[in-house]
């Protein structure tokens, strides 16, 4: 049953990624990616889409649970020597950037996988601040935690810098740079700062220079290429592609036209000082000493708060999250102070970078505490919950319709504007949450890129709470034949709607579920 039940989940399968990518890759290691060819953007999605939640743990049992149930193990998503991107929010401080718990729980799985790790873990974002290194608003260095984690994310690096010995099998320093396997970087641009030295926090990094430029080049130019020789000096080179564009004129919500070029970063690492790049046709590190593709995999994971942002643009989740990964972030795409405000145009921008730029190839929603009604609360909501999905799309309006929602307040169930336009159910068709997912589904409006699911019959929600009692489907505290009665009426239904009344976490309700309340009646 575990081998088959592994095997529907082909939406999270490594194996399938690998395939998937096997063919660019080897073309790329060819040609030495000295011409960039494109490859097919877009590519038709796999129903249902498997979103995978574990609530009521500690962080650490959380991220535990959902890659068990997804991947059977994380080392069967994560391969000992893979570059790990961690893209979490930083742009704000409390609930406004990624739980450290979850990060360190995260970090820790990779580096304690079965049969050890050699590659790397690399914190990347865009926060769009001229001084991230300095500014208390910032995740990166505030000192502004609010019980959100133990740890600011420079705070978290420095954890492991501290702890080597902990763990043996998974942290390595470079004899060349000095620095261990778990490492940050500034993806940004027009940007020029050295770090404090000694830095109060970094001790490894004090007196480190960093800088960011961008470029407009078409797809006929090596970026690794163009970054070693005409940027020697930068750690980060952000790459505009102007043959990529995306205009709401395709939508027409907007009287003023706006357009935006697609856009990716390639940074050096601080560990090996490899290339990486978020471009699609780039699945792999590059090495400046020979100027070829690496075998190192790059793997990027899109960890995400989930909080109300503002009246004018929703809710601050997956999709959104996006805008930490480009130049100058989507706002411009939807930005166009009218009334009413078509800010959630901004969607249509980030569906069309996933698909012409980068898919991750994770999202994971972070929701120890949420923001029901602010980035940056004082009272933010302890969720405590966990759930990863490679829809973005799906993921997104699944965690606000069943946590950020129901957590009520004034945006949510029962709030004085829970059906305004602004309101955190991203089922309101009508609404600024609802809009952004719908344009990420569908950006150009024509059906040609499809993004993921707004429909919960394809979604497939695998749910386990940490505090319910397996098979105790109405929740009373034990298993009886009123849970084998509820299960028996759900049958058929969407485990997005009634994750609780899937007891075999296979996806579906159905008789199997029956089978396994049965199984467990009369338990406490």
């Amino acid at each position: 049953m575990a081998g088959k039940r592994r095997q529907a989940r082909s939406a999270l399968s490594r194996r399938k990624f690998l395939r998937n990518t096997a063919a660019t890759f080897a073309g790329g290691l060819l040609c030495n990616l000295r011409c960039v060819r494109q490859t097919r953007a877009f590519p038709v999605p796999d129903f249902p889409s498997h979103i995978y939640h574990a609530r009521n743990g500690t962080p650490a049992q959380n991220v535990a649970k959902v890659f068990e149930m997804a991947y059977g193990g994380i080392e069967n998503f994560i391969a000992a020597d893979d570059i790990v991107l961690l893209r979490p929010n930083l742009q704000w401080p409390r609930n406004g950037y990624t739980n450290t718990e979850i990060g360190k729980a995260v970090i820790d799985l990779i580096l304690n996988r079965p049969g050890g790790f050699t590659g790397e873990i690399i914190v990347i974002e865009d926060q769009h601040r001229s001084n991230p290194h300095l500014d208390d608003r910032s995740g990166w260095c505030t000192t502004n935690k609010l019980s959100n984690g133990p740890y600011n994310w420079f705070e978290l690096i420095q954890y492991y810098v501290d702890h080597v010995d902990d763990y043996p099998n998974g942290i390595h320093v470079d004899p060349i740079t000095g620095q261990i396997n778990v490492t940050f970087q500034f993806i940004m641009e027009w940007y020029d700062f050295t770090l404090a030295d000694p830095h109060p926090i970094l001790t490894t990094y004090g007196g480190k220079s960093y800088a960011g430029r961008s470029e407009r080049m078409d797809a006929s130019v090596n970026p690794f290429l163009r970054l070693k020789y005409g940027y020697p000096n930068c750690t980060c080179l952000y790459v505009r592609r102007p043959d990529l564009r995306y205009s709401n004129d395709i939508a027409r919500v907007s009287p003023l036209k706006t357009e935006y070029e697609m856009n990716y970063p390639v940074f050096k690492s601080q560990h090996s000082g490899l290339y990486i790049s978020l471009y699609r046709n780039h699945p792999a590190a590059w090495d400046p000493a020979t100027e070829r593709f690496t075998s190192q995999r790059v793997v990027l994971i899109n960890m995400c708060t989930l909080n109300h942002h503002s009246r004018y643009a929703g809710v601050t989740s997956i999709v959104k999250g996006h805008f930490g990964m480009v130049y100058k972030t989507f706002h411009h795409t939807g930005w166009d102070n009218g009334t009413p405000p078509t800010f959630y145009y901004a969607g249509g921008a980030v569906g069309y970078w996933m698909a012409t730029i980068r898919w991750a190839d994770l999202h994971m929603s972070c929701a120890e505490r949420v923001g029901r009604r602010s980035r940056t609360e004082h009272d933010a909501f302890r969720a405590k919950s966990v759930a990863i999905s490679t829809d973005p799309v799906a993921l997104d309006y699944y965690v606000g319709k069943n946590i950020l929602f129901p957590a009520g307040e004034r945006y949510g169930a029962g709030g004085s504007d829970a059906t305004a336009p602004w309101t955190n159910d991203p089922s309101l068709e009508t609404g600024y949450y609802h809009l952004t997912l719908e344009f990420c589904r569908d950006p150009l409006r024509d059906h040609s890129i499809i993004n993921g699911t707004l429909d919960e019959k394809q979604m497939a929600v695998h749910l386990y709470d940490f505090e319910r009692v397996p098979g105790d489907v109405n929740g009373d505290g034990a298993v009886d034949l009123r849970d084998l009665i509820q299960v028996r009426n759900l049958r058929g239904e969407s485990t997005a709607r009634f994750p609780q009344a899937d007891v075999n976490l296979d996806g579906q309700i159905d008789a199997g579920d029956l089978v396994e309340v049965r199984r467990r009646l009369g338990a406490p």
